[in-house]
């Protein structure tokens, strides 16, 4: 299988998920709105998964980024997967059920 921004696997509900993600972690001196900019990036030149964690603090960028990228047209809503990662703990745990 060749390995392009065009690879998928299918999930056991049939959902697709690009199988190459941009991530958006960046170290604390950057500044967040630069996660932005780089997701806006990312998705003009085709990544349709976006990678996060809780961790990186930058959701709300990555969120608008993602939003006027489909505004734009440049990205339909169904065509982004979005990952993101909380810690493994018990209260972190109870806190994403009461979401």
């Amino acid at each position: 299988m060749e390995l392009n921004k065009d690879s998928f696997i299918t999930m056991s509900d049939q959902h697709r998920m690009p199988v190459l993600g941009f991530g958006t972690y960046a170290p604390e001196e950057v500044p967040k709105s630069q996660a932005k900019e780089a997701t806006k990036v990312a998705i003009n030149f085709g990544f349709r998964h976006i990678d996060s964690a809780h961790l990186y603090q930058n959701e709300v960028e990555v969120g608008e980024a993602i939003r006027e990228k489909i505004a734009d047209g440049t990205a339909k809503r169904e065509d982004i997967f979005y990952t993101g990662k909380v810690k493994s703990e018990k209260k972190a745990f109870d806190f994403i059920f009461q979401l």
